[in-house]
C-alpha cells in the first residue's frame, strides 16, 4: 500500500506533538476542532456582538463544556488545548466573514503576573493558530502600559474601569491603515476587547474585527 509524503509526514507529527480534543482529552487529528464523539456537541450557531463599531464573532457560548475547555487550558495547564480550539475560532470566522482577510492578528495582552504564573498567554496561542490557519502574521501590537486586576473576579462595571487606560501600541508597529483581527479566549462584558479597539483606532487602524473562543451573550 503506497502512503503519500503528505501523510506520512501528517502521522509523524501527530506522532511526536499529538492534538488533543480539548472537551474528553483524547488524540485527534492535526486540523481538527474535536473528536468523531464530541463534534456531536458543538454548536453550528456563532455568537456575534457589536464591540465599539467592531464585530466580534465567536464559535461557542461561555457554558459547559466550551466553558470548561477555557478554565483547563488557562488554569489546569493545557497549552495545547489551543490547536484544536483554534480551528473552531477559524470556523466561525469564516462562517461570519467569508471574505475578510485581515493584514494582522494580534491578541489581547495578559498580565505580567498571569504569565509567570501560567508560563503562556492563551489568547496569544490561540491567535497563532489562527494565523497559520489564515495565513496571516501574528505580531503583538498591544502591549500593556499598567497593571490591573483580575478581571474575573470584578463586576460589569468595576471590568470597565479596571481596564481603561491599560492597553497601548507596541512602538514596534505601525497600524495606520491596517486592518487587523483581535484574538481573545473568552468575551463577557465587552469591556477589555473594547479598550483594545480604541487603542488601534487612535493609532489609525482602518478596521478592526476580533474573535473570541467564547462568550457570554453581551
Amino acid at each position: 500500500m503506497k502512503i503519500s509524503f503528505r501523510k506520512l509526514s501528517d502521522r509523524l507529527l501527530q506522532m511526536i506533538f499529538p492534538v488533543v480534543c480539548p472537551y474528553c482529552g483524547c488524540v485527534i487529528m492535526h486540523g481538527e476542532e474535536a473528536c468523531e464523539s464530541c463534534m456531536k456537541k458543538l454548536s453550528s450557531d456563532c455568537i456575534v456582538a457589536d464591540i465599539q463599531n467592531s464585530l466580534c464573532v465567536s464559535p461557542f457560548e461561555y457554558d459547559g463544556i466550551f466553558k470548561q475547555a477555557v478554565l483547563n487550558m488557562k488554569f489546569h495547564n493545557k497549552p495545547f488545548y489551543a490547536e484544536a480550539m483554534a480551528v473552531s475560532l477559524f470556523n466561525a470566522f469564516r462562517k461570519e466573514f467569508p471574505d475578510e482577510k485581515p493584514e494582522i492578528i494580534t491578541f489581547v495582552p495578559a498580565r505580567k503576573k498571569s504569565i509567570r504564573e501560567r508560563g503562556y498567554n492563551q489568547s496569544e496561542l490561540l491567535a497563532k493558530y489562527l494565523s497559520q490557519r489564515l495565513d496571516v502574521p501574528c505580531c503583538n501590537l498591544l502591549v500593556k502600559v499598567k497593571d490591573n486586576l483580575i478581571q474575573h473576579d470584578l463586576s460589569a462595571q468595576q471590568r470597565k474601569l479596571n481596564v481603561r487606560d491599560v492597553f497601548g501600541l507596541n512602538p514596534e508597529f505601525d497600524v495606520k491603515d491596517k486592518s487587523i483581527l483581535i484574538v481573545d479566549d473568552i468575551v463577557t462584558t465587552g469591556s477589555t476587547l473594547h479598550e483594545c479597539v480604541e487603542v488601534l483606532r487612535k493609532h489609525g487602524a482602518d478596521k478592526v474585527l476580533c474573535a473570541s473562543y467564547a462568550a457570554t451573550p453581551l
